[in-house]
């Protein structure tokens, strides 16, 4: 199976969002951030952030989604994560890795800005990270 990531044309995305909604409503649940699925779904329907898909190549079944927006912080630009959700992560994740690589570099980012939830620690008895903000600098 080949897997295709494209980026939603801002009147497409009530056709997409339906299939999505579930798992950005988790995704956002979990990592605690204060971003809710009704604000990401308004950025995407007004052409203020980029919800691009990951799907099989014969485009019958959604595997992921990504939101992604450019901003500006302090004297450079970024291209920030804002949600991520789907399915079978080991199949579309690199494909959707490149894609929104190519995305940064054409709209001039130097890095591509996340936060997400890490996974339980083992350091610290009783911790419970909420958020991790990573950054990948663009070559």
């Amino acid at each position: 199976m080949s897997v295709k990531c494209d980026i939603v044309s801002p009147n497409l995305v009530d056709q997409v969002w339906p299939d999505l909604a579930n798992g950005m409503i988790k995704s956002c649940r979990n990592t605690g951030g204060s971003l809710t699925p009704g604000y990401l779904w308004q950025e995407c329907r007004s052409g203020h952030a980029f919800l691009v898909v990951a799907y099989e190549d014969d485009k019958s079944k959604l595997l992921g989604a990504c939101i992604v927006r450019f901003q500006n912080e302090g004297d450079r630009k970024v291209l920030r994560g804002l949600g991520l959700c789907g399915t079978q992560l080991k199949l579309w994740l690199e494909p959707m890795r490149k894609k929104v690589n190519e995305m940064a570099k054409q709209g001039g980012a130097v890095a591509f800005v996340d936060e997400g939830r890490m996974g339980m620690t083992r350091l610290i008895e009783g911790a419970q990270i909420r958020r991790v903000t990573y950054e990948v600098e663009i070559k």
